[in-house]
């Protein structure tokens, strides 16, 4: 038993090296890589599971893009009403100020001085 022991311990590598391996954003879960070949990565690229949750992920990709026109659209639309009010005030107030400059005064000011 000690002389097993003894042979394990001096053969094995002076250093620990893990095995390489790639993540999978669409699946969440890491992919051992043995002797550095490729060929796990494509079969699990090829698995059912994998392509479920690609697709998945497209769609979930694409339906953002949607909502996300539909926000911009939307928001477009406020802009331009808020733009339309805006605009429409400030002709009102050149309006006043037109006729306040003349001399005359606004239909306010001539109902607060006749009450004296």
């Amino acid at each position: 038993m000690c002389i097993n022991f003894f042979v394990f311990f001096f053969i094995r590598a002076d250093y620990w090296k893990s095995q390489p391996r790639k993540f999978c954003q669409y699946c969440k879960c890491w992919i051992h890589i043995y002797f550095q070949c490729l060929q796990s990565i494509e079969f699990h690229e090829r698995g059912k599971n994998h392509k479920e949750n690609v697709a998945a992920k497209i769609s979930e990709i694409k339906k953002k893009s949607v909502d996300k026109a539909k926000q911009e659209r939307r928001m477009c639309k406020q802009f331009a009403a808020m733009e339309e009010a805006a605009m429409k005030a400030y002709e009102e107030d050149l309006k006043r100020m037109e006729m306040e400059a003349r001399g005359g005064r606004s239909n306010e000011e001539e109902e607060e001085g006749d009450t004296f």
